[in-house]
C-alpha cells in the first residue's frame, strides 16, 4: 500500500487502514508505505499490528495548512522530493503496489514503469489543490500566477502518469465521471466498507443522551474534520433557522480543524451557544450517530462520505448534500434527505419535517439501517481481490 500522509482522521484514513487489516486476515502480506506518519493523529487503534513505513519524520503543520503561494511551492517540493525518493525503492519482491490518493498514484506509477511491478489506484479524489482549488472562485493575480507555475505542469504529469496505472478504482459514480474527464480512464466503482459490527441499531442510544443531558430533546448530529470545505456553517444556519419552531434541539459537531473558531463565533452570532456542542474528536462515534434525532452532512465537493453510511447504519435518517457522492449513497425520500448544500432554509425545512413526524422520522431510520448493510467491508474486500486479479492478468 503507498499513501500520501497518515497524520490525520478521515474517511481516506480509515479506509486504508481497515482495508490493509482485512487483507492481511486474507492471507496477504502487506506493508504501508506513506510520506510521514504520526500515530497520534490518525486512529492509533487501527495502526496496531500494521507495517507502516514513513520517509519523512515530519511534516510542518505550518505548511500543511498554509495557502500561500510560497508555502505550496516548498509543499509540493517536499511531495516531489518524497515521490522520487518512494518510487526509487525496490518493489520487484512485491506482487502488487496499491495506491491510495496522491501523490501515491504518481509513485505507483513510476514503480510500474520502471519495476514493471502491477499497480493499482484507489482514487477516493483527484488532488484537490492542482485540479480544482475550490477556494478560488475569484483568483487574485498570485492565485493565477501559481496555477500557471505549479497547478498546470502537476496537472499534465497527473494524467501522462495515469497512464501508467493497471487499474483504477473509485468511491463513487460521482468520481468516475470526473477520472473519466480529467484522466480518459475508465474506473471501477467500489464503495468504502463500514464495519458493520460497530455501526448498527444494537449501539445504545441512551448513553450519549445522558452525557450530555439531551433528554427530550431533538438532536442533530453532524461529524466532519472542521474545514470550510465541509460546509459545517450551513448545518449551524440550519439549525439557527429550525430553532425557531423546534426550541428543544441540540447540535453535536463531532470534528476538529482549522475552521473550528470560526464555527464557534457563527454559532454565537446565531444565538446557538445553549444549542450546539463541540465535541472534538471523539471514540466510539457509533454511539453519537445512535444518540441522534437526524444525521447532516453538507460537504462541497464530496467524493463519497463514510460518516453518513455509519449514520445511516446506526438507524439514523440522513440530510446531505444533493451533489457529490453523499446523494448515491443517501435514497431520497427513502433513507434521508437530498437537499442543496447552499440554502440552510432547505435543510432546515427537513429538520422540522422529522421533527413533527416520528413516524416518518422512526421509518427512514429503519430503512437507512437496512439499506446500509449494502456497504460492508467484506463487498469492498471481494471488489478489492478482485481487482488484484484482473491487474495481475497479462
Amino acid at each position: 500500500m503507498i499513501h500520501g500522509v497518515l497524520i490525520s482522521k478521515g474517511g481516506a484514513e480509515r479506509t486504508l487502514l481497515t482495508l490493509s487489516h482485512l487483507l492481511r486476515e486474507k492471507g496477504h502480506d502487506v506493508s504501508i508505505f506513506v510520506l510521514a506518519y504520526d500515530k497520534f493523529k490518525t486512529f492509533s487503534e487501527l495502526t496496531e499490528g500494521l507495517n507502516i513505513m514513513p520517509i519523512f519524520k515530519v511534516k510542518p503543520k505550518s505548511l500543511r495548512e498554509s495557502k500561500s503561494v510560497i508555502a505550496k511551492t516548498l509543499r509540493e517540493f517536499g511531495i516531489a522530493y518524497g515521490m522520487i525518493k518512494l518510487s526509487r525503492m525496490n518493489f520487484k519482491s512485491f506482487d502488487m503496489v496499491h495506491a491510495h490518493n496522491y501523490p501515491a498514484n504518481n509513485v505507483a506509477a513510476m514503480i510500474r514503469r520502471r519495476q514493471d511491478v502491477p499497480a493499482i489506484w484507489g482514487c477516493n479524489e483527484p488532488y484537490r489543490c492542482i485540479w480544482k482549488p475550490w477556494q478560488d472562485t475569484k483568483p487574485t493575480f498570485l492565485g493565477r500566477l501559481e496555477d500557471i507555475s505549479i497547478n498546470r505542469p502537476l496537472r499534465r504529469l497527473d494524467v501522462e502518469l495515469a497512464t501508467w496505472i493497471n487499474k483504477i478504482y473509485v468511491v463513487s459514480e460521482y468520481m468516475k465521471n470526473k477520472v473519466r474527464a480529467l484522466y480518459k480512464r475508465s474506473a471501477q466503482v467500489i464503495h468504502p466498507g463500514v464495519d458493520l459490527n460497530e455501526f448498527n441499531e444494537k449501539v445504545k442510544r441512551d448513553e450519549i443522551r445522558e452525557k450530555y443531558d439531551l433528554q427530550g430533546k431533538f438532536v442533530i448530529v453532524t461529524a466532519a474534520r472542521l474545514h470550510p470545505i465541509k460546509n459545517v456553517a450551513a448545518v449551524i444556519k440550519a439549525v439557527a433557522y429550525a430553532t425557531k419552531t423546534i426550541s428543544k434541539n441540540k447540535l453535536i459537531i463531532i470534528g476538529e480543524g482549522p475552521d473550528k473558531n470560526r464555527l464557534i463565533k457563527l454559532v454565537d452570532t446565531y444565538g446557538l451557544k445553549e444549542n450546539a456542542i463541540f465535541t472534538g474528536e471523539v471514540s466510539e462515534i457509533s454511539k453519537y450517530y445512535a444518540a441522534a434525532d437526524v444525521f447532516v452532512f453538507m460537504p462541497y465537493d464530496e467524493p463519497w462520505g463514510l460518516a453518513p453510511v455509519e449514520a445511516m447504519a446506526c438507524g439514523v435518517p440522513v440530510i446531505v448534500s444533493n451533489e457529490g457522492g453523499p446523494s448515491e449513497s443517501v435514497i431520497d425520500g427513502i433513507t434521508g434527505f437530498h437537499v442543496s448544500s447552499n440554502k440552510p432554509e432547505e435543510i432546515a425545512s427537513k429538520l422540522i419535517l422529522l421533527y413533527h413526524n416520528e413516524d416518518k422520522k422512526f421509518e427512514m431510520g429503519k430503512r437507512a439501517a437496512k439499506h446500509a448493510m449494502n456497504y460492508s467491508w467484506d463487498k469492498m474486500l471481494k471488489h478489492v481481490e478482485g481487482l488484484y486479479q484482473s491487474a495481475l492478468l497479462p
